[in-house]
């Protein structure tokens, strides 16, 4: 029966131990570091700088650190998304192929525009597989916000 009471007693304190150790980690968590604005001005500086050579990856980076260092700037988060949408332009540059139409919705936006108007959509004539969902876009590599 010892054993028991000791095992049962080691159990209660650990228990013990966590419901204390607990509220101390999770205040802890809450504290976050003050911002670092110098270190954030300065890449802004050089992601500006990489912006303005036309190297938008480059510049994404330094705007990302500078949101890092000081999340409420938001100069640094309109650089960023700036810097974001032009380096997915520059993607798309290099490789036509992530917006080109098929063959048939080239062939309907031809014909509206030698006839003057608005590209009317084509009745899909598959059928689309039942459950699948499936609306033919694919995200490939998804950054996140």
């Amino acid at each position: 029966m010892k054993p028991q009471k000791a095992s049962l007693l080691a159990c209660f304190i650990f228990i013990a131990s966590l419901l204390i150790a607990a509220p101390q980690a999770n205040a802890e968590k809450g504290k976050s570091c003050p911002p670092d604005k110098e270190l954030c001005a300065q890449m802004i500086r050089q992601g500006k700088e990489a912006y303005w050579r036309g190297k938008y990856v480059e510049a994404k980076a330094y705007f990302r650190r500078a949101i890092q260092a000081d999340p409420e700037s938001e100069q640094a988060w309109q650089a960023y998304d700036l810097s974001s949408i032009n380096a997915l332009g520059q993607k798309v540059e290099r490789n036509m192929s992530l917006i080109q139409l098929d063959p048939s919705a080239r062939k309907a936006v031809k014909q509206s525009v030698e006839q003057g108007g608005a590209p009317q959509p084509e009745p899909e004539t598959e059928k689309k597989e039942e459950g699948s969902g499936s609306t033919g876009f694919t995200i490939i590599q998804d950054e996140g916000c």
